[in-house]
């Protein structure tokens, strides 16, 4: 008969389990919007200089945000990106 143990109510490795599932969609839902950005900011300014590729996918979900929130007011790409960081 198989042992069946629910990782994320265990006293030991539940903490670890949840901790390592909540990363792991952060990271998931970050790629997805870097994804989306990339096709909009390519699509809106052309290719995207190299500097400004490593700056993107440097970002963390809430500067990719607010990011994504300046793309259709900005006038250039590097308005959108504004001063380097």
């Amino acid at each position: 008969m198989p042992i069946v143990i629910d990782l994320n109510t265990h006293t030991v490795f539940g903490p670890h389990y949840r901790r390592g599932l909540k990363e792991g969609i952060e990271e998931g839902v970050g790629q997805g919007i870097r994804q989306n950005l990339t096709s909009l900011i390519t699509h809106r300014f052309g290719k995207i200089p190299a500097r400004y590729a490593r700056r993107l996918n440097a970002m963390s979900s809430t500067e990719l945000q607010a990011l994504s929130d300046r793309l259709f007011s900005a006038g250039t790409i590097s308005e959108l990106f504004g001063p380097p960081a």
